[in-house]
């Protein structure tokens, strides 16, 4: 979990019913049905140039963590146009991808698809704390469980 992120991702959409709602919600399908926040491409885009260091940071987890030895570029080529997507991140870079303004196709995508992914594993990590509200790190306990109507058990 990383809480620099979910804060980013917090702030991008402004409702922690609408992020839980990505992969937990009835149809459990993820960032591609339209979130606010990550709908436009230069809604995603602006997300990514702001994020892409803990974007990095957690798709390196995730990729440790699914047994890919670490290789993000490797779990990214798992993805829906996964080809393509590593094909622009061996090219340009994380950062380099970030600094491109450009309106070249490969570079939207892959900061679009990647703010996705921040979206979706914050998604995930929402769900845990719906099951233990106890893990809520203490930033966000006070809104995130007034706003999912969850019984902090302190009154």
């Amino acid at each position: 979990m990383n809480d620099k992120l979910i804060a980013a991702v917090y702030e991008q959409n402004g409702s922690w019913q609408s992020i839980h709602d990505v992969m937990c919600g009835a149809g459990r399908s993820g960032a591609a049905d339209g979130y606010s926040g990550f709908i436009y491409y230069g809604e995603t885009s602006e997300f990514y140039d702001k994020n892409w260091e803990l974007i990095r940071e957690v798709a390196k987890q995730q990729a440790e963590d699914l047994l890919v030895s670490g290789n993000v570029a490797e779990m990214i080529g798992n993805f829906k146009d996964g080809d393509e997507l590593v094909e622009t991140l061996l090219d340009r870079g994380w950062k380099g991808i970030a600094e491109d303004d450009s309106d070249d196709w490969g570079v939207t995508q892959f900061k679009n698809t990647m703010s996705w992914f921040a979206l979706e594993q914050v998604s995930v990590w929402l769900e845990a704390w719906s099951e233990y509200p106890e893990d809520i790190p203490e930033e966000f306990r006070d809104s995130y469980c007034e706003e999912m109507e969850i019984d902090q058990g302190d009154d």
